[in-house]
């Protein structure tokens, strides 16, 4: 409070594992009641440290830039191919994406480039919250992060690795 942060207790039923979405719907309603109504909702997670403020900016920025976009979030370029993996079938390992991999498979720059959510930042309308419960919506706009800030704490190796690129200065 020291810094005019403030917070919101949860009820006890959204204090469960339960779809974000219901958890940010909650806190709008909250919010709205002491301030007005929301245009735009920004989440950020905790669990992504290396998330910036440029990095909220942007994905805020892309929205308000755009004339159809319902959604922008923060992304960085997959590393780990789908084409690469595989499952377990019980007995032996099949391509995920049931396909050989094999000549233009095997090539990792004839891959059209794809990308993940960082987990960091999520920037939506209201409409597409309160009346669609969604954060992502259809007409998504990437903001994209480097490699090196994507990283989302899931785990204590996720924390090591974090403290490891902060202690590097790489970021």
């Amino acid at each position: 409070m020291n810094y005019g942060a403030a917070y919101l207790e949860r009820p006890k039923p959204l204090a469960e594992d339960v779809p974000t979405e219901d958890v940010i719907k909650h806190a709008v309603n909250t919010i709205e009641l002491a301030y007005g109504k929301a245009n735009l909702i920004v989440t950020l997670q905790c669990t992504t440290p290396l998330t910036t403020s440029d990095d909220v900016d942007k994905c805020v920025e892309l929205i308000l830039n755009s004339q159809d976009a319902d959604s922008a979030m923060t992304v960085c370029r997959v590393q780990e191919r789908p084409q690469w993996m595989f499952r377990f079938t019980g007995s032996h390992l099949e391509p995920f994406l049931k396909s050989e991999l094999k000549g233009e498979w095997g090539i990792r720059q004839t891959f059209e480039p794809l990308y993940r959510p960082t987990g960091g930042v999520y920037v939506t309308t209201r409409s597409l919250l309160m009346d669609k419960s969604r954060i992502i919506g259809d007409r998504c706009l990437p903001w994209e992060t480097p490699y090196l800030r994507s990283f989302d704490i899931d785990s204590e190796d996720d924390l090591k690795l974090i403290e490891a690129i902060i202690k590097s200065g790489l970021v």
